[in-house]
């Protein structure tokens, strides 16, 4: 400063700057918001794939993965993700590969662990993997939820236009096809209704649910050739109700292009779940899989799962007087979830 202040006596040190700047590296560094995001993609007898977003105007270095906080997993090959803003594509496909130390069967994407770091920083983080993204974009690329609804191309459906409800009979109703109910409704079931999913059909329904049966006269959700594809139940801004239903005999939502952990999902909808029984799935993550919606599971029952009984991810809910009987993997597996038991 003397040698600057000879031809520039007014010269002034510009302290705040710099320390601005290092206030800057410093949050950009050590931000507290997300690094990055990843989402579960697939898993087969070698490699688990996930889908990696770089949220960080810097580059990040992929180290390892875990699953249930014991087996490390390491990338086939060193991945470097670049900076967000030099990134031509948001999101990234890579793969770690397991070399069958990890039974497929009952795998369940809620027990990884991605470790990193920013390149050229010591510091190690983790995050946890998130199922996959149900986005819009997603949505409009499912054949069966990109379909119009088709609530009246099955006859044995009670639909009050006025009123906006959509009702099963008190008697027996075979889907032997998707069906595809559209928002605006309540769907309403009785005691005694019995519901039979046959030929691979599924239910997707952008209403709420009001099943109420009976103890002495439940609501019957089943198939008879073991093919029925479940429920799932989105975006909905009203509660779903279900009292006195029993699933049995159902899988996951599984094709070429969209397969979903749940047999039994709701999504983005809140649910109550009171005296219900789920048992005897045939196959899917989970039995009963509920999503960023806030829950009740009361005096209810899960017997014989194929795998995990219920699993909630970035919810909030509570679970009393509920009895687990030979669960295939997890009787409660949740991520991002406030739980009250």
């Amino acid at each position: 400063l003397n040698k600057i202040h000879k031809h520039n006596p007014f010269y002034i040190f510009p302290l705040g700057v710099i320390h601005d700047n290092q206030e800057y590296i410093r949050n950009i560094i050590h931000t507290s918001l997300p690094d990055i995001n990843v989402f579960y993609n697939q898993a087969d007898e070698n490699v688990i794939t996930l889908d990696v977003e770089n949220l960080l105007d810097l580059p990040i270095e992929i180290q390892y993965c875990t699953y249930n906080s014991q087996k490390i997993i390491f990338p086939s090959k060193r991945i470097l993700l670049k900076s967000k803003h030099k990134a031509s594509v948001n999101i990234q496909k890579i793969n770690m590969n397991h070399d069958g130390k990890i039974d497929t069967q009952v795998f369940s994407s809620d027990s990884l662990e991605l470790y990193y770091n920013v390149l050229g920083m010591d510091e190690i983080k983790k995050t946890i993997v998130y199922p996959t993204e149900m986005s819009s974009n997603k949505y409009s690329a499912l054949n069966p939820a990109t379909r119009d609804d088709n609530i009246n191309e099955f006859s044995f459906l009670d639909i009050d236009l006025v009123n906006g409800i959509i009702e099963f009979p008190s008697e027996s109703c075979v889907i032997a096809k998707d069906l595809i109910i559209p928002e605006g409704y309540v769907v309403k079931a009785n005691p005694g209704c019995k519901i039979d999913m046959v030929n691979s059909s599924r239910v997707i329904s952008y209403s709420p649910l009001l099943f109420l049966g009976k103890n002495e006269d439940m609501i019957t959700i089943t198939s008879s050739d073991s093919t029925g594809q479940g429920i799932i139940v989105l975006n909905c801004q009203r509660a779903s109700e279900l009292k006195h239903v029993s699933f049995t005999y159902l899988s996951n939502i599984d094709e070429s292009d969209w397969s979903l952990n749940g047999v039994i999902t709701f999504y983005r909808s809140d649910v109550n779940v009171i005296d219900c029984n789920f048992s005897e799935n045939k196959s899917g993550d989970d039995y009963l899989n509920i999503v960023k919606s806030n829950f009740n599971i009361i005096g209810s029952n899960f017997t014989n799962t194929y795998a995990d009984a219920f699993d909630s991810d970035y919810s909030s809910g509570t679970i009393q007087n509920v009895h687990y009987l030979n669960i295939g993997n997890d009787a409660i597996d949740i991520s991002g979830t406030e739980l009250y038991i």
